[in-house]
Order: C-alpha cells, then structure tokens, then sequence
C-alpha cells in the first residue's frame, strides 16, 4: 500500500521560518518597550522573546485552519 501523503503536513523549514520571524519581531518590539515603558531591556526582551514565540507558532495555526475547506454539515437526523 502506498503512502498517502498528509495534506496538513508542512515541510520541516515553514514550522522554524514562522518562529524566527515571531522571535526577531518579539526581541525587537521587546526592546524598544523595554526602553520606553519598563527602563529594563532585560524585561522587555524577555517579553518580547515569549510574545513573540507564541505568536510564532500560533498565527500559521490559525492561518492553516481558516484555510482549510469546511466539512460538510450532517443531513439532519429523522425522528421517528
């Protein structure tokens, strides 16, 4: 028997790119407010590092389900 491909199945590279960006873009805007609002880089990267992560791994989750075609509604059940 062949195997079948997983239609949801990303290559090894998407899951890390997505997470590099969340990082780079969390660290970033992690400083910058750790500058102007807390006075402490440390706190605002560490922030940004764990903000940024969770978005890394969660909007192309979000992305994939809202891409994928809905299933079909059931036919409504007869009472009998």
């Amino acid at each position: 028997m062949a195997h079948e491909k997983d239609p949801e199945a990303q290559p090894a590279g998407a899951a890390g790119s997505s997470m590099a960006t969340g990082l780079s873009i969390g660290m970033s805007a992690g400083i910058a407010l750790g500058l102007l609002v807390f006075d402490n880089i440390g706190l605002g990267l560490a922030l940004g590092m764990a903000v940024g992560s969770a978005l890394g791994v969660g909007l192309p989750a979000i992305r994939r389900a809202r891409s994928a075609p809905a299933e079909p509604s059931a036919p409504p059940a007869d009472e009998a």
